[in-house]
């Protein structure tokens, strides 16, 4: 990935029927035999160092999101997105 990006700015965009629909059934477009949530997190790591500058996740839908899990698998992404660029909080004088 870092190959074909180069130093310059990136946009992630992921779909979440890219994970089995055994981890993340919400979704209008199940992929049968799909990443599972701990190879999307893996992946999403290896993108340290990558200039990315924004994100979207698709595809979930809460009319067929058992127990939430899926809408619990895109918060992890975004969370692991986050993380890949944690942003100091503004100094408050005390």
């Amino acid at each position: 990935m870092h190959a074909v990006l180069g130093a310059g700015p990136a946009y992630l965009s992921f779909d979440i029927d890219a994970i089995d629909p055994g981890q993340a059934p919400g979704t209008g477009t199940p992929e049968v035999g799909g990443l599972f949530t701990w190879q999307v997190m893996a992946i999403l790591r290896r993108l340290a160092g990558i200039d990315l500058r924004g994100m979207d996740l698709v595809e979930v839908a809460p009319a067929y999101d058992l127990a939430e899990i899926t809408a619990l698998a895109g918060a992890a992404v975004i969370w692991q997105y986050r993380c890949l660029h944690p942003e100091p909080l503004p100094h408050r004088p005390p």
